[in-house]
C-alpha cells in the first residue's frame, strides 16, 4: 500500500533539485537556442555578479566560447556536445578552471561544472612546495648575508688591526688622530700624543730570534693597554714603536702617563729570561686649531729623539710652542 504524501512535503528528488539551486562549488546554466539564459543556480548567478550590469551571460565562456559551444552540435544531435575543461569569469578580473559538461536538449544548451578537485589539490601542493623552497632560500640568504657581515667585519679588523699584537694599526690610528682632533677643537678640550719605541730591541731580535722579538711586542701592548684608560688609543705604529693617543689631558697628565708606562714595561716579565725591557717616551700636547696631525706627530717624535739622545728609558716632553 502506498504511503499517501502529505501536502507541502519536500520529495528527494526536490530536495536534489534544490540542493545544485543553491550550491557554489558548480555551476549550473540553461541556456535558450537564441543564446539568452534560461536559469541558473547560485554558483553561475555569482560569477555573473561579477560582470558589469547588464552583462550578456555568453561573455562568462572565456574558452571555450559560447559562439564554439553553439557550434557543436547544430547537426541537430542531442545530448553531450563537449566534455572537458572550461574557463569561465571575467577575463579583466578574475577567471578560474572548471571541469564541465554541455548538453544539447531541444536546442537548449545545459552547462553542468563542477571545481576540478585534482588540480586543486595539484596546485596546493605546488603552492606548498613553493612556499617550502622560498623558505629554504630565505633562510639560505640570511645565512649568506651573516656570512658576509662576518667576512666584512673580519676584514674591517685585519684592515684596520695589527695582526702581531692586535692593537690598531697605523692606519686606524692616523683616522682616530683626525676624528680626535676635530673633536678637541670642537669642544675646546686638550689632547696629548705619546710616542713609545722600546729601547735596543733589534739586540733581541738578533742574539733571540725574532719569534722571542715577537712575544716581546705582544708583552709590551698588553702592559700599554693595561696602563690606558679605555678612551685613549694605544697603537702600534711599526716596528718597536707604539703610538697612545690621550684625548682630553693635559700635556703634565700625558707626561704622568707616559712614565707609568714606561715604568710598568720595565717591570713586565719577558720570555727566555730576557734582560728587562725599557722604553723611551715622547710626550707632546695639541696646541690647538693651528696645529694639525702632522704637527703634533712630528714635535711628539721630536721628544722621543731627544728621550733617546739623553740616555733613553726615560720620557720627554716636546715643547709648547706659542
Amino acid at each position: 500500500m502506498r504511503t499517501p504524501r502529505l501536502a507541502g512535503a519536500i520529495t528527494p528528488r526536490a530536495q536534489f533539485l534544490r540542493f545544485f539551486k543553491d550550491s557554489t562549488s558548480t555551476i549550473l546554466a540553461v541556456f535558450k537556442a537564441d543564446g539568452t539564459l534560461a536559469e541558473a543556480n547560485r554558483g553561475f548567478l555569482s560569477l555573473l555578479e561579477s560582470m558589469p550590469s547588464n552583462t550578456d551571460p555568453a561573455v562568462l565562456f572565456v574558452n571555450p566560447q559560447m559562439a564554439e559551444l553553439n557550434r557543436m552540435g547544430e547537426d541537430g544531435r542531442t545530448g553531450l556536445v563537449y566534455r572537458g575543461l572550461m574557463t569561465l569569469g571575467n577575463v579583466d578580473r578574475y577567471t578560474d578552471t572548471w571541469l564541465g559538461t554541455v548538453h544539447r536538449v531541444d536546442r537548449q544548451l545545459l552547462l553542468a561544472c563542477e571545481q576540478d578537485i585534482a588540480a586543486d589539490r595539484n596546485l596546493r601542493q605546488e603552492l606548498f612546495r613553493l612556499t617550502e623552497e622560498y623558505a629554504a632560500k630565505e633562510r639560505l640568504l640570511a645565512k649568506t648575508h651573516r656570512e658576509l657581515e662576518r667576512r666584512t667585519a673580519e676584514v674591517e679588523r685585519l684592515t684596520f688591526t695589527d695582526s702581531l699584537t692586535d692593537l690598531p694599526n697605523r692606519r686606524a690610528f692616523d683616522h682616530e688622530l683626525e676624528r680626535e682632533i676635530a673633536r678637541s677643537a670642537r669642544y675646546r678640550e686638550a689632547l696629548s700624543l705619546l710616542i713609545v719605541d722600546l729601547d735596543h730591541f733589534k739586540q733581541v731580535n738578533d742574539r733571540f730570534g725574532h719569534a722571542v722579538g715577537d712575544d716581546v711586542l705582544r708583552a709590551v701592548a698588553t702592559s700599554l693597554r693595561a696602563e690606558a684608560r679605555q678612551i685613549d688609543t694605544v697603537a702600534r705604529w711599526g716596528g718597536e714603536e707604539f703610538a697612545v693617543l690621550v684625548p682630553a689631558t693635559e700635556t703634565d697628565s700625558a707626561r704622568l702617563l707616559a712614565e707609568r708606562m714606561r715604568d710598568r714595561i720595565r717591570r713586565t716579565p719577558m720570555p727566555e729570561s730576557i734582560a728587562p725591557i725599557t722604553a723611551s717616551v715622547g710626550v707632546a700636547g695639541w696646541l690647538g686649531p693651528e696645529e694639525g696631525s702632522a704637527g703634533l706627530f712630528k714635535r711628539a717624535d721630536e721628544a722621543l729623539y731627544k728621550a733617546k739622545h739623553d740616555g733613553r728609558n726615560r720620557v720627554s716632553v716636546a715643547e709648547e710652542e706659542p
